[in-house]
């Protein structure tokens, strides 16, 4: 296999790792990897975007996101008081096996939609009176 070095990483790569061109019916390799030109060109467009005052704005917002996220917090949207990642109720849960959280604390997601909770656990004992009664009865029992 044929190999090249990268003029800017100055590792030995194979040819199917640099982006090629065919001139006057030959086959050309450019002087850097993939990989180099694409972190160089993904570095340069960032540097563009950031000049974007809105663009800086969000851009800024996400890593403040993902420094809470590595600390196991999360700034409620509605109170925005940041808690820990256990005061907020699942959404769903992710391929990988994480979890997506709400962006509502549970409390603010309580107040935000009592009555539809409500009228869910309402609509949940009248289904099956029977059960409700006795997980009560339970937890009178065990004094809880």
């Amino acid at each position: 296999m044929e190999t090249r070095v990268c003029n800017v990483c100055n590792i030995e790569k194979e040819v199917t790792l640099f982006t090629s061109a065919v001139r006057r019916g030959e086959r050309k390799y450019f002087r850097q990897c993939k990989e180099c030109y694409n972190r160089k060109n993904r570095d340069a467009q960032l540097k563009k975007k950031l000049e974007d005052p809105e663009f800086k704005k969000r851009f800024d917002l996400r890593e403040k996101k993902k420094e809470l996220a590595q600390k196991g917090l999360k700034e409620c949207k509605t109170c925005n008081i940041i808690k820990s990642i256990e005061e907020f109720p699942e959404a769903t849960k992710r391929k990988d096996g994480s979890m997506i959280y709400k962006n509502d604390c549970k409390v603010c997601y309580y107040e935000k939609h009592r009555e539809k909770i409500l009228k869910r656990s309402k609509d949940r004992y009248q289904e099956n009176p029977e059960k409700k009664l006795k997980k009560n009865l339970k937890k009178t029992e065990s004094g809880g």
